[in-house]
């Protein structure tokens, strides 16, 4: 049972009441599993218990703010109140960081696990566990309230999340004449959904991050390239193509997806795109070996199910007279009187020294697989006796 609280929030609403409660159960020392000749050991558990978390770090949760005393008011100086007749004058004044919310409180995790450990032909160890996570109460932006009201900055405790999953972990031991050998893995799965997080009512639910994993890319579906083909004479686009709504687009430009059908691509068009930012997989195996004093051990470590934005002031070539990267050298390129054609195996839109909000826009065109497997140590050893050492 734990009793805690923090000065993160108003008195009064300091304080909070976690429990938890577990149980195992040794199989193994049960008559029907005595002196088996497999399972030498078998222990099931289970638990459940609750946790809150509060914010520690002012600033955290509101950037460059006082985070933290999400209760209290805080004011910031500002020059951006404007007022006047004929003219318009602009104004130095205190101005709100964020709306006072008093009721604010400590998040909420409601937490579930049932595992079992094993030890099969006295060689292989084996742990699992199987685990769920309702979260509740998250402290983040309420961003029901339209920008309309003025200051839509008001963090609550509306925040639901959910968190599943497995983990196991394998050791195999054992001997071969003088060559001792030790294997072992872990992997663990994790699905995770934002059940609510307080969003602005949308035109498309696929637009919505709600009911979407934690940590979800979303933006505009990428569909390659605009070619020379796709436009008019005086450089319009023909007709049926869908119009972007991020300015005039070229040949070589990024074309992306109509989703709702409506021959215009804006921001109602913005889904999931990728991975989440979040692996779904992590594993590790690893192999130790030792023969006479000299011993070998080898681990590596891996993601899957996971994606990275790579749009950055590094992957915009040229704009704005900025620096270009290696990354640019697949764009897009048409000149034909150079001899110069890269429409059939371009990587990268055409080249430019303006803005193009078009092309540099969150999509998928720039949502890359962040998968990997890398070896994490190795290392060879002898071991000397003391005789030799003396």
């Amino acid at each position: 049972f734990s009793y805690f609280g923090s000065d993160a929030f108003a008195p009064g609403n300091r304080w909070g009441f976690y429990p938890a409660i577990s149980a195992a159960w040794i199989a193994s020392n049960e008559p029907f599993l005595e002196d088996n000749a497999v399972v030498s050991r078998l222990k099931i558990r289970a638990s459940a218990g609750k946790t809150g978390y509060a914010e520690t770090d002012e600033g955290s949760l509101l950037a460059g703010q006082n985070g933290r005393y999400l209760y209290q008011q805080y004011y910031a100086y500002s020059t951006t109140l404007y007022t006047g007749d004929g003219q318009v004058n602009s104004n130095s004044g205190l101005n709100p960081l964020y709306i006072a919310n008093p009721g604010i409180f400590a998040e909420q995790s409601m937490k579930y696990n049932i595992g079992a450990d094993l030890n099969l032909l006295r060689r292989l160890n084996l742990t699992l566990d199987v685990y769920l996570d309702k979260r509740s109460g998250i402290v983040t932006l309420d961003n029901t309230i339209p920008g309309s009201f003025g200051n839509n900055s008001i963090s609550t405790n509306l925040g639901n999340q959910t968190n599943k999953g497995f983990e196991v972990t394998a050791a195999y031991t054992g001997k071969a004449g003088k060559l001792g050998y030790a294997i072992t893995g872990i992997t663990g799965y994790n699905k995770n959904r934002i059940d609510y997080m307080g969003e602005v009512p949308l035109k498309h639910d696929y637009t919505a991050q709600t009911g979407k994993p934690s940590g979800s890319f979303i933006g505009l579906v990428a569909d390659g390239f605009y070619d020379i083909t796709d436009f008019k004479p005086d450089g319009t686009l023909n007709a049926g193509l869908p119009v972007p709504a991020f300015g005039a687009v070229q040949a070589g430009d990024i074309r992306y997806k109509d989703l709702d059908g409506d021959g215009v691509v804006n921001n109602d068009d913005r889904t999931v795109i990728g991975r989440p930012e979040f692996p779904q997989f992590t594993y590790a195996f690893g192999l130790n070996l030792d023969y006479r004093g000299f011993d070998l051990g080898v681990f590596l470590q891996g993601v899957a199910g996971s994606s990275v934005n790579i749009l950055n002031s590094q992957t915009t070539a040229f704009v704005n007279n900025g620096n270009a990267f290696p990354i640019a050298l697949g764009a897009w390129a048409y000149y034909p009187d150079q001899h110069i054609d890269t429409r059939a195996s371009a990587t990268y839109p055409r080249l430019t020294t303006f803005a193009n909000d078009n092309n540099y826009t969150s999509s998928s065109f720039w949502v890359k697989d962040r998968d990997f497997l890398r070896v994490r140590n190795l290392e060879l050893g002898a071991s000397f006796r003391q005789e030799w050492l003396e």
